[in-house]
């Protein structure tokens, strides 16, 4: 019999129950980020009358340290891109000027932060080196540390003179305004029983079959690879979900020339005001 549930947000399946939309499932020995817990999207008509062909499509529930080191770090990171491509060429530019009197060409500072690791000729400026290693991360080329970790050496580059502990307050303020304000691809669950970690993320972006013969609806039949089923949503939950994942595929982003032409438009409006 499974494990009782009580919760606002999950509630108690009974182990011969079917499965349904909405059941959580959990993969005791992954290790994974995106592949420990999840959440069946599978529509239950499609599951009753059996045209699923045994593949139950499953949304991933990911700890919130995951999310912040895989989505959301990356995501604030890229917003300071273009200041650190511009502090990066600026750097070589008067490093070359100084010592060879003239300055080099786009093409040039692009092809330095395509190599692994800059020539001698710049390894004295321990700034430039950072920015090169910073900017190849952000690009997805290569990783020397944690997105997390990166993210804080960014905010102490740009903040050199400001005292640690007023920058780290900086810091926390910009990681909550990215959680409480989540892109519409991610919901947050306040507690999920029978999770190693809570709160958690459920990201609707991937979707990933599981064969449902991989699927246990006891504790007694969970082993390596197979998933225990552990509860199931709460209905208000469940379709908000799917409410969601409709939205995250349907959705049809219009030209940047009509946003543009739109604020223009409203801005004309408001001045005659």
């Amino acid at each position: 019999m499974t494990e009782i549930i009580k919760s606002e947000v999950v509630k108690f399946v009974a182990s011969n129950e079917p499965i349904e939309q909405g059941d959580i499932l959990f993969w005791k020995d992954s290790q994974r980020p995106f592949e420990r817990a999840g959440i069946i999207v599978t529509a239950d008509c499609d599951l009753a009358w059996r045209k699923h062909w045994g593949k139950i499509s499953v949304v991933p529930i990911i700890p919130l340290e995951d999310c912040l080191e895989e989505l959301l770090a990356p995501r604030i990171l890229s917003t300071h891109q273009k200041k650190l491509e511009e502090s990066f060429h600026k750097k070589v530019t008067s490093l070359l000027t100084k010592n060879e009197g003239n300055s080099p060409s786009s093409e040039a500072l692009e092809n330095l932060l395509r190599i692994e690791e800059l020539p001698v000729y710049f390894n004295s400026d321990k700034d430039l080196k950072f920015l090169h290693s910073c900017l190849r991360q952000i690009q997805g080329v290569n990783k020397f540390c944690s997105h997390k970790e990166l993210l804080r050496r960014v905010e102490a580059f740009f903040n050199q003179g400001t005292k640690e502990d007023k920058m780290e307050d900086q810091l926390r303020k910009k990681i909550q305004q990215r959680f409480t304000k989540l892109p519409g691809d991610l919901l947050l669950l306040p507690s999920i029983e029978g999770l190693p970690f809570q709160p958690a993320i459920v990201w609707l972006r991937i979707i990933r079959e599981v064969d449902e013969k991989n699927i246990a609806l006891r504790y007694s039949e969970e082993k390596k690879d197979v998933a225990v089923r552990i509860g199931r949503l709460q209905p208000v939950f469940k379709y908000r979900i799917t409410q969601m994942l409709a939205h995250v595929f349907s959705d049809i982003g219009l030209p940047s020339t009509y946003e543009e032409k739109i604020k223009n438009e409203i801005k004309e409006f408001i001045l005659k005001i």
